[in-house]
This record gives structure tokens, sequence and C-alpha cells, in this order.
């Protein structure tokens, strides 16, 4: 039986139970719950009545609770992220989940794969907004007269140049004059602006690259990677980036892509994930009429707890827990736990254990969280050991 040091239980007529587990291995999130299921504590006198001092609500809002410190710390974070604008209020693409790498595959279950020991969420994409969108005569002096715009991302640091898989600048083209006689392929040139190293000094422009596309209006993506790995190589984080159109009927001051917030522009940065194939393990879902070690669902809903406005996807994910007796031969049979023969046999034998098994979890997979951070990063984590694949008696 794995003791949880950070376990607290006081019996004076309720139960004070603090939630701050140490690592989640072997099912540790679900060890605090299958703890106050056991329906015999021989080496814990009086604890057989804690369950008459919690009701099914109770139990179930202490479970909902444990989950959400779990997620919070999985990510690193001290308190719910306070964002504005809320999550409906973002561009189109990000709403419809059009740029998600196997979102809607891999966001529940994770089942094919096998889990590493990490306690932390790792990071599986990154959606930057621009720090700010200004005028781009405050960057540079204008060289020519074709509509620009200009925007500036700020890096976070914890991204790693080899980690990066791909990487996609998306920017919305409004609407030009030209469209309304003739279809016009345009071209637009994409550059960053230097700052110069001394006050006194002229910002440099370099091109990035050019793209032509026949869109009228709408949302067009563009390959970055090239450009993102150069950054992340070199010192600065903060890079300042002008679109410019040689093609567009309009002039300055006016912009070829929208600045607006609705459309502002934004970058998706897709890293590599490195997981090993696993066999599948079975488990015994709980159902009328079984007592033994099962798995009970339980649904995490992202709006009933109010977190629906800084988590994107997914609206909520199944949990699951572990209830059950393991007090007879059959419900070992049942959980398929390396302990389980060692244990049948000794109540074969009719020897009496001196710690009875508990029914927790044996294997967990991740869940994959989209959610935002501060109001210009939004971010896909891999959660580890967040949903509960399979029961047994340990």
């Amino acid at each position: 039986m794995t003791i949880l040091p950070s376990l607290i239980i006081v019996l004076t007529g309720y139960v004070t139970v603090t939630l701050e587990a140490v690592g989640d291995q072997n099912g540790i999130h679900n060890q605090i719950i299958t703890y106050l299921d056991r329906p015999e504590h021989s080496y814990c006198p009086g604890c057989s009545n804690i369950k008459a001092e919690i009701d099914d609500i109770e139990l179930a809002e202490l479970r909902v609770e444990f989950i959400k410190q779990q997620i919070l710390k999985k990510l690193k974070l001290k308190e719910v992220p306070r964002v504005s604008p809320p999550a409906n209020k973002l561009p189109i693409p990000i709403l419809t989940r059009n740029m998600y790498r196997n979102a809607a595959r891999n966001t529940l279950h994770d089942q094919d794969f096998q889990e590493d020991d990490d306690f932390f969420g790792k990071t599986n994409q990154v959606i930057l907004f621009p720090e700010e969108s200004s005028k781009c005569e405050d960057k540079v002096r204008p060289a020519s007269n074709y509509p620009v715009a200009c925007f500036t991302f700020f890096l976070p640091t914890d991204l790693d140049v080899d980690d990066i898989a791909e990487t996609d600048l998306w920017v919305y083209k409004t609407k030009d004059f030209l469209d309304e006689d003739t279809r016009v392929n345009h071209t637009f040139i994409y550059s960053e602006i230097l700052e110069p190293d001394t006050p006194d000094g002229s910002p440099t422009i370099y091109t990035l690259e050019s793209h032509t596309t026949e869109i009228e209006e709408g949302w067009i993506k563009l390959a970055f990677v090239k450009s993102i790995k150069k950054w992340l190589e070199a010192i600065r984080r903060r890079h300042t980036i002008q679109v410019l159109c040689k093609t567009c009927g309009y002039s300055r001051p006016s912009t070829p892509v929208s600045i607006e917030s609705k459309n502002q522009p934004f970058l998706v940065i897709n890293t590599e994930t490195n997981r090993k194939k696993r066999r599948p393990k079975r488990n015994v879902n709980c159902m009328p009429g079984i007592s033994e070690c099962c798995r009970e669902k339980l649904y995490i809903s992202f709006a009933d707890i109010g977190w629906d406005d800084w988590i994107i996807q997914p609206r909520g994910y199944e949990a699951y827990f572990c209830r059950g007796s393991c007090s007879n031969a059959a419900s070992l049979t049942l959980s398929g736990t390396p302990y389980s023969s060692m244990i049948r046999k000794l109540i074969q034998d009719g020897k009496k254990l001196e710690l009875s098994p508990c029914c927790t979890a044996t294997h967990l997979s991740s869940i994959q969280l989209i959610f935002m951070y501060d109001n210009n990063t939004i971010t896909q984590k891999t959660l580890p050991n967040m949903t509960i694949e399979s029961c047994g008696c340990m």
C-alpha cells in the first residue's frame, strides 16, 4: 500500500483532506479517494467510520477538486489564468480548431502510447498573438508607398529549437478594391524589422518569406518554420514582422492584413513528441451488479467548474475513478496486477493479510489540453496520468 505523505485525515466529526499529493505514478491521483472508499482499515482504528462523515456529493466534489489541482500543478500554474479576451473571442481558425495537431484524435484518451514518468505537462503546440499592433512608421521610415502592417511577437523562453516540428503564420487579408474589377494574384512580402543597436542608428529590414495568393479576403497560412528556428537560435525573443503587399491597390496608411483583435495575425508553433507504443491494458468498467474492483465514470466538465473561459479544448474529459472490493479471489483475478496472483494464493491458503489490498488505478493515460495562458499565448500541452485506463487491487 502506497502511503501519501500529503494525505491528512482528522477524525473529529468531519474529514480534512490535504490534496497536495507528491507525484502521480501508479494512480496516485486516485488513492485519496480509494482510501476513503475502503470498507476496512485494520491498520487504522476508526478509519472505517470515515465514509459515514462524507456523502456521495461531497465525495464527488473532492474528486473534482483534486483533479483541478492536478491540472494546475501539471501546467505549473499557481492559480487559474485571468485572460481577456475570453476564449470565445478568438480568431475563427482557432475557434474552429483547424490548426491543432491531432487534437481530435488524442484529446481524451491516448491508449496507444506508453506514458513516461514525468509529472508536468509537455508542450505540443504554442499559438502566439502579437504583443502590439502599431503603424510601421513607428518602427521604420517608409521606403515605398505600398500598404504595410507591422506586429511584434515575443517567443516563450521554454521553447527549444530542437523540438520545433513546424510553424505557420496566419494573417487575414483585407478586401482590396482591385479585386472588384478583376481577379488579381497578390504578392505579400514578409520581413523582419531589426531595431538599431544605437539610439542614432536606423532599423534594418530583411526579407523572410514571400507569398502569392488568389484570396480576395480571408485567412492566409504561410509556412514559417525556418524563421522561427533562426529566432530561437538567437538571443533575442522579441521580433517585429512587416507584411507588405506590392500588388494591392490601396496605399499607406492602409494595411494589407487585418490587425483587429478578431482577425489579428498569429503564429502556430508545433513541437515533436516522442512516445512509445505499448500493449493496451484490459480494464473492468463498473456495471450494476459488479461489486469487485472496477472503473467508474467521472466526467470533468470545464464549463461546470468555471474554466471554459481559458481552456479552449476539450470541453471536458472522462477522468474515471476506481471503486469496489478487493476482499476475495474473484476481484483479484479481475484486477490483473503483478501482485494479484501472490495475494490470491495467500487468500486461498487461508492466510490472513496484515494489510488488505486496495482498489486503485493500475494504469493511466494522458490528455491534451489547449488553453490560454495570457492574452498573447495559447498553448497545447500533454498532461500525463490524467485518465484512469484500468483499476486493480494493490
